[in-house]
């Protein structure tokens, strides 16, 4: 109960006591509360932070903020908080295809700290061919072919890859150069594509699935759920 002795004594605290943005941002501090809603918060940079491949990359992870679009908690100048909604962009100037392939777009950056991303700004930014994500999955997957060609451990990064879709790349891979052992190494492209879709859909079902449980508990805080 954040440091009291029963739920009758946290509800007092954090009621009529005025304790409760104490115990919050206590709570924010512990790594076993890390994936809750604290007082501040931006939602879609929460989730990104639960998936390693994307946080890893932070104008990935932006590019796929700016996909979903985003619930901010700020703290005002009088110590209360307000929720600043910001709608997706992916209506606009084909986001998906220039996150796929590469191209010029307004996307949502973070201004300033990206570990909680609190200030969030469009941008127009240009993503080359070889930072879209179908190339950056193409390369992960090169890598981990040759790899296995060579059987050497993976790296962090390309387990996270790994982890981030439900796809059995490694499966999928480790058969193919069975067969090809010893010739041309495979073409992935067509694999690339469907893992830099798979990771996209991956996300979003992923994010639809925290803000559901997020509005519960934001309810439960009784805090304005409309938005």
């Amino acid at each position: 109960y954040g440091g009291f002795s029963d739920y009758a004594a946290a509800r007092q605290g954090c009621g009529v006591e005025g304790k409760r943005e104490g115990v919050l941002r206590a709570g924010s501090a512990d790594p076993r509360f890390k994936s809750m809603l604290g007082t501040a918060f931006n939602l879609a940079w929460k989730a990104i932070q639960e998936n390693a491949f994307l946080r890893q990359d932070t104008k990935l992870a932006e590019f796929f903020m700016s996909i979903s679009g985003t619930i901010i908690s700020r703290e005002g100048e009088d110590g209360s908080y307000t929720l600043h909604t910001q709608p997706s962009l992916v209506d606009k100037e084909a986001l998906l295809s220039a996150l796929l392939y590469g191209g010029e777009v307004t996307i949502y950056r973070c201004s300033g700290d990206t570990d909680a991303c609190l200030d969030v700004r469009e941008a127009r930014i240009i993503i080359d061919k070889s930072q879209s994500l179908v190339e950056m999955v193409r390369q992960v997957l090169m890598a981990i072919q040759n790899k296995i060609y060579g059987d050497i451990p993976l790296a962090p990064s390309e387990i996270a890859f790994l982890n981030s879709t439900r796809l059995p790349f490694y499966k999928i891979l480790n058969v193919a150069t069975a067969y090809r052992r010893g010739g041309a190494p495979i073409d992935v492209l067509d694999y690339a594509e469907l893992g830099a879709i798979d990771i996209l859909f991956q996300y979003l079902s992923e994010i639809l699935d925290i803000i559901q449980e997020s509005v519960h508990h934001l309810r439960l805080s009784q805090v304005d759920d409309a938005q």
